[in-house]
């Protein structure tokens, strides 16, 4: 792949991917290195534009953003496909 590319994301969606991504978190477990610096370099690039993570009310302002994102998603038992990938 040649160039950078560019990916556009809510406010919500790069607060709740960077607090998944954070070292406390455990809920991301890379099994390749190149899959570990794929994701520091992913932490990296949304730390640079994220604000909030210095915000006192850091807790509060996640909170309220995955609140927002959960009720973004259909009801279970709604008729959009699921994709899944099996290797």
């Amino acid at each position: 792949m040649a160039g950078d590319l560019q990916i556009s994301l809510s406010p919500d969606h790069a607060l709740v991917l960077l607090e998944l991504l954070s070292p406390s978190n455990d809920a991301v477990q890379p099994l390749e290195p190149g899959e570990q610096e794929a994701l520091w370099h992913l932490e990296a690039a949304l730390e640079s534009v994220v604000s909030a993570t210095f915000a006192p009310e850091y807790r509060g302002l996640l909170d309220a953003a995955r609140a927002r994102l959960a009720q973004q998603r259909p009801p279970i038992g709604d008729a959009r496909p699921t994709v899944c990938f099996v290797d």
